[in-house]
């Protein structure tokens, strides 16, 4: 299987391992909070960020129809662990592994939600690639409701939910691509989390 990076120009750059980029939006999806890190990595001002919401950052090139996906299950709070692209204020690319943390009130409504964006694979199966380009075109030639229709339909077929099929797309490219010792490490960006979601769940599914 052939792989790629992040895009077939060089421009694009990766989240140093063991690095987070934090963002904290309110129960409305406008970002209230960045750290650090977050300005030092995207070269982006605080006021570019603060107060925008998460569809006004969203990269161009990535569909709102996953982007819409995520937002589904971040406001029923539930977390999701896929890849997803974004650009830095220089215009370099790079892609993270997505990972949340909640906040409720003692109704468990939720008042908040953070963002943890940690390091991807060096190397994006293409299939996904693939799929995020098909999404946006359809979105831009035949609307948003057709990509949704899609994209359900992929999953339905897939018979799984859009986290466990992407990171087995990603362990397909391992296997294909890299010896057995490196799988973890390059499936997870060394998050012990997934390790553990991968041995067990992944075991049963996709055997």
């Amino acid at each position: 299987m052939n792989t790629h990076s992040f895009d077939s120009l060089g421009n694009e750059t990766h989240i140093p391992q063991g690095e987070t980029m934090l963002c904290k939006f309110d129960n409305k999806g406008v970002v209230s909070y960045i750290n650090d890190f977050y300005l030092e990595f995207s070269g982006h001002k605080i006021e570019d960020i603060i107060g925008k919401t998460a569809l006004e950052l969203k990269h161009p090139d990535f569909p709102v129809t996953v982007f819409n996906h995520i937002m589904q299950y971040l406001f029923h709070k539930k977390n999701i662990h896929i890849l997803v692209k974004d650009r830095t204020a220089t215009g370099k690319n790079y892609w993270f592994w997505t990972d949340f943390y909640y906040k409720t009130d003692a109704q468990g409504e939720l008042l908040d939600f953070y963002s943890y964006r940690k390091t991807a694979p060096q190397y994006i199966n293409p299939k996904l690639i693939k799929l995020y380009d098909k999404l946006l075109k359809m979105e831009q030639y035949t609307g948003l409701e057709i990509a949704q229709n899609y994209f359900e339909g992929l999953l339905e077929e897939a018979g799984t939910d859009f986290e466990t099929y992407t990171m087995h797309l990603q362990e397909e490219l391992n296997k294909s691509s890299f010896p057995d010792d490196e799988t973890d490490d390059f499936i997870t960006g060394n998050s012990d989390r997934n390790k553990k979601k991968k041995k067990g769940f992944f075991g049963k599914l996709f055997k």
